[in-house]
């Protein structure tokens, strides 16, 4: 059995993604579907495979969090039921890809300029955040 190179720069690029992600309390999955995708796998093959990343990164940074205490179960239960009916809800629309592709585009930038600001705050550069 050989392993070719795009599965290696996939398995590096997935590493990557879920140790960046879940150092900021997220479990990745869009970074997860961009190393898929940079590789040319098919959307098929790419939403259950990131969905189940994206659950193990989650209950693995979960895990940690209550190992040392910082887990609350009492802040939980109303959420994670809360968020069932959500989740039904935003599953139920159908979305169009033309709009699809915008929303994302639109959700990643904002993400990443939100990142941008964080960064330099803690730099204590808040006012280049701002800059055009």
């Amino acid at each position: 059995m050989s392993i070719d190179i795009e599965s290696m720069i996939m398995t590096v690029l997935i590493f990557i993604a879920a140790l960046l992600y879940s150092s900021v309390g997220h479990a990745g999955a869009s970074g997860y579907i961009a190393a898929m995708a940079l590789t040319g796998l098919s959307p098929a093959v790419m939403k259950p495979a990131a969905l189940a990343l994206n659950i193990l990164v989650a209950f693995i940074a979960t895990f940690k969090f209550y190992r040392v205490g910082a887990f609350s179960w009492d802040l939980f239960w109303p959420l994670a039921l809360a968020s069932i009916p959500c989740a039904d809800r935003g599953a139920s629309y159908i979305a169009y890809p033309y709009i699809q592709t915008n929303y994302w585009a639109c959700a990643h930038y904002g993400s990443a300029n939100a990142a941008r600001c964080l960064l330099l705050w803690s730099w204590g550069r808040i006012g280049a955040c701002f800059e055009l």
